[in-house]
């Protein structure tokens, strides 16, 4: 059974809540980059720095599928002003984490630029 967690404005967690600082969208592409590579565990697929997305693989061990994790950077070209949405996306394994997977790279992400 596949599963999938995105952040969201709705949410009372702000660490599952779209994250918006004031930072150039490059500079925070950046930074969310530069995470994704001292995490161990994820692998970046692709990056793309015109449009500000990344999709990334973090493996899932024994009983966890592999997930599929886009990560997108919005923003105004002239204003320092940014916001992050991550997506988790599992489509096999017994124990999905897709919220997990969502609130641990919110945190670190959080405590990096703000």
């Amino acid at each position: 059974m596949a599963g999938s967690f995105q952040t969201d404005e709705g949410h009372s967690n702000e660490r599952l809540q779209p994250l918006r600082v004031p930072m150039r969208k490059e500079h925070l592409f950046g930074a969310a980059r530069e995470l994704v590579d001292d995490l161990s565990s994820w692998k970046l697929d692709s990056a793309d720095e015109e449009s500000t997305t990344m999709h990334c693989t973090l493996e899932g061990g024994f009983l966890r599928g592999p997930s599929k994790i886009t990560i997108e950077v919005e923003g105004p070209e002239d204003l320092p002003t940014s916001t992050v949405r991550v997506r988790s996306e599992t489509e096999t394994g017994l124990m999905k984490r897709d919220k997990a997977n969502v609130q641990e790279f919110m945190l670190l992400l959080h405590r990096r630029v703000c």
